[in-house]
């Protein structure tokens, strides 16, 4: 018979052999948790830097694709050609047509598609024609939608310009009746890029393969939309009233 002194040394060896083995499992579980938070970082990383390049392709195409319908006479009259020297008056002028073209865009859209479709039929390629005449599925991808010409401090002088304009609004008017057609032209962009409002009128249209990217680039818009009309009430409150109207204009 051995030695209970045996019996009880050896339960102790086999305890220490017990928890040695758990704590290797325990280490060797740590271990592939972080290597699998590793590998999901480095794929949610990749994913990010895939989706913002096709989300600058998927812009460069839009603006590609609407281009042709925002020519004027003198050519495409891009931001970079309506900010030079060549006075205020005229560089408002063209941010005026292009925001005309723009709305006309989005009247032709709106037009076109009223409601949500049950079964989208099979759509042409993104970016094969233009925006008035492509899109018969009943679904809205990334490049039908009439994203703004131009950046948004330009685009909400443009959508000001317009509002004086349709009102018959004379140059040199009244500073308050200018700041009025100012709050319009703000409360019609923010009605349209508004992302629950977007989502509300054209969330059922959306191609599910470009939602993401559509209500992503939708919040960014409404985001330097306010941006731009906070700039001009900052630039409204350091105005003398005498020149402010004038200004404004």
């Amino acid at each position: 018979m051995r030695p209970r002194s045996y019996d009880s040394e050896e339960e102790r060896y086999k305890a220490r052999q017990q928890a040695a083995q758990r704590g290797a499992a325990v280490r060797a579980t740590a271990s592939a948790a972080a290597d699998l938070l590793g590998a999901y970082r480095a794929r949610q990383q990749a994913r990010r830097e895939l989706e913002d390049g096709a989300l600058r392709a998927k812009l460069e195409q839009q603006q590609g694709r609407h281009a042709g319908e925002w020519q004027t006479g003198d050519g495409w009259p891009d931001h970079s050609r309506l900010s030079g020297d060549d006075g205020g008056e005229a560089r408002s002028r063209g941010w005026v047509r292009l925001v005309q073209q723009h709305e006309q865009c989005w009247q032709a859209l709106e037009q076109r598609m009223p409601a949500a479709s049950a079964e989208p039929a099979a759509r042409q390629p993104c970016g094969s024609s233009s925006p008035s005449s492509t899109n018969t599925s009943g679904r809205l991808a990334f490049c039908d939608v009439p994203w703004p010409p131009l950046d948004s401090a330009a685009y909400l002088q443009g959508l000001i310009a317009l509002q004086q304009q349709q009102q018959q609004r004379a140059v040199g008017q009244q500073r308050d009746e200018v700041r009025r057609a100012a709050r319009r032209a703000y409360a019609h962009a923010c009605l349209r890029w508004h992302p629950d409002k977007f989502v509300a009128r054209w969330g059922p249209l959306l191609e599910d393969s470009d939602r993401e990217a559509i209500l992503h680039q939708v919040h960014e818009l409404l985001q330097s939309i306010n941006e731009a009309w906070g700039a001009k009430q900052r630039e409204w409150a350091t105005q003398p009233a005498a020149t402010a109207a004038a200004a404004e204009s």
